[in-house]
């Protein structure tokens, strides 16, 4: 019983650690864009006083290209994590006769990583990115959960014979 609790808490550990792995790897290569510190810098020179319509146009120009330059980034953010996230659902397949503890951890950081990549499409406000990631998803899943449960079923049932 100690044995399966240990399992267990490996697996989850593992699954998460892919899941940072993934994401902290995304962020240390392609870093969310910075937010403009000439908006910082125009609030700051404006103090308590009310902003000329001028001056605003300029605020709003420069929040509009953060924005588009936030979901360009979530867009490709999504779309590359969906991939690692394939990836190593496939690995656990692969690994799956090896060590079935250490694929079930990989596949579990597969999940959550289709997860995150699936709210960071969100924030792409790009709705057929997101669709896309999702269904890509969503066969992966499909088909590496059939691949791996039905085989598992296969094999249970062939040693109870």
């Amino acid at each position: 019983m100690e044995n399966q609790i240990f399992r267990i808490i490996f697996v989850v550990f593992v699954g998460l650690l892919v899941a940072f792995f993934v994401g902290f790897g995304i962020d240390a290569f392609y870093p969310e864009p910075v937010y403009p510190q000439a908006i910082q810098d125009m609030w700051t020179m404006l103090g308590s006083k009310t902003p000329t319509a001028e001056e605003l146009a300029t605020i709003n120009a420069l929040e509009q290209a953060f924005q588009l330059q936030q979901q360009t980034h979530n867009r490709i953010v999504s779309i590359v994590v969906t991939i690692a996230a394939v990836i190593f659902l496939a690995l656990s397949v692969l690994l799956e006769d090896k060590n079935r503890v250490m694929a079930n951890g990989i596949m579990l950081g597969g999940l959550f990583s289709l997860l995150y990549g699936a709210a960071r499409g969100l924030g792409s406000q790009d709705s057929m990115v997101t669709f896309i990631t999702v269904g890509v998803g969503l066969a992966a899943v499909v088909l590496i959960g059939l691949r791996r449960f039905s085989h598992a079923r296969e094999a249970s049932s062939a040693q109870r014979d």
